[in-house]
């Protein structure tokens, strides 16, 4: 119902039962406040996507499988000057997504990782890895695949792929990788859709400013 439209909304809730004077009153209170913190929210969603689109930097992480506007800003907020991790593994360890060991004192890998870290960031690479995940084509997807028929967990592969994009985003921000030839049509796609963040009057401004120069 939040995705409805706001009369729509009113719409679908007044319609449910008969509601007294006093409860609608009450629903008309609590759908002014959703109606703020929705609008809080956009306004937000379009910062964060005019930040990452104006970063050089941070709008090369989008190349990335699994990374849009949130990912991209969230690393940039969380790592600042990757210079300070001197190697991959360093990133991983601070984000938190080296693996874990048992407390048996064999040093066997328990496939899990550990509590420490940056909880926020780990949290969305994870999601980040389930969108890899889902990918038919993409060769990180096919690795996590073939690494969950072997293990047969999928909290395992979930974390190993997180892993994997955090390093690629180390060899990225350190300028290891390869440049991209051009724009792909997916690319272009992903980028289409961190602009349509943007507010009405922040597309107009720069509309007028294209127009312009």
């Amino acid at each position: 119902m939040i995705d409805c439209p706001a009369p729509k909304r009113v719409e679908l809730i007044r319609a449910a039962r008969d509601w007294s004077p006093s409860k609608w009153q009450v629903i008309e209170i609590k759908l002014a406040d959703l109606e703020h913190a929705l609008a809080s929210e956009a306004r937000w969603a379009s910062l964060q996507a005019q930040e990452v689109v104006q970063d050089p930097q941070l709008l090369s992480l989008v190349r990335l499988c699994g990374i849009r506007d949130v990912v991209a800003f969230a690393v940039g907020a969380v790592i600042g000057d990757i210079q300070r991790f001197a190697e991959p593994k360093k990133l991983v360890k601070y984000v938190g997504l080296n693996p874990a060991f048992d407390d048996s004192g064999e040093g066997n890998w328990s496939g899990g990782i550990g509590g420490h870290g940056h909880k926020l960031l780990r949290s969305l690479l994870i999601e980040s890895a389930h969108s890899i995940l889902r990918s038919r084509t993409h060769p990180m997807a096919e690795w996590g695949r073939r690494l969950l028929a072997r293990k047969g967990e999928l909290r395992l592969v979930v974390a190993a792929l997180a892993r994997k994009l955090l390093v690629s985003i180390w060899y990225l921000l350190m300028g290891k990788s390869q440049p991209v030839e051009g724009i792909s049509a997916p690319l272009s796609a992903k980028i289409g859709k961190i602009i349509s963040r943007f507010a009405e009057k922040v597309i107009r401004h720069w509309n007028h400013t294209l127009i312009v120069a």
